[in-house]
């Protein structure tokens, strides 16, 4: 959600975030571009959380397979 405030400081857009985040874009940029950064830099962080869950599952049954092969193979003998 967008919000436009003013204060001390001029007047600014506040666009809310996941997480009780807030960005603060100066005046000149209208309701319609914090609507699209706000699209991006959600669709970016998910996209991104997306990947590190898919790279850590892949890391994870890699090394229960490592795991197992190492349970399998034949100690050695002295």
């Amino acid at each position: 959600m967008e919000v436009l405030g003013c204060g001390k400081r001029g007047c600014f857009w506040i666009v809310r975030l996941p997480f009780l985040y807030t960005v603060q874009l100066p005046h000149p940029y209208d309701s319609y571009i914090a609507h699209q950064f706000r699209t991006y830099l959600l669709l970016v962080s998910l996209a991104l959380t997306v990947a590190c869950s898919i790279a850590s599952l892949g890391v994870w049954l890699f090394d229960g397979l490592r795991v197992k092969a190492l349970l399998l193979a034949k100690p050695h003998s002295c």
